[in-house]
């Protein structure tokens, strides 16, 4: 969920699934706080499902669309 480097810490959601990319959420100088609390992470690990789901679910409305246009023409 998080990565810890020299200039800062980065938060990204990798959901293991090859229909959904790396989500880039935020990136937070190393100085201006510490680790997710377990309270943060929890938080995290309950919202980063939805994310993911928004995204198949504009995905598949997109590739609908696309079809729809390739019938037609």
């Amino acid at each position: 969920m998080g990565k810890r480097l020299g200039i800062g810490r980065i938060i990204r959601l990798a959901a293991h699934a090859s229909d959904v990319p790396v989500f880039l959420l935020a990136l937070v100088d190393k100085g201006a706080r510490g680790s997710l609390s377990k309270a943060e992470r929890d938080e995290l690990s309950k919202v980063l499902p939805q994310i993911a789901a928004a995204y198949r679910a504009g995905a598949a409305r997109q590739v609908a669309g696309l079809r729809n246009e390739r019938r037609e023409n």
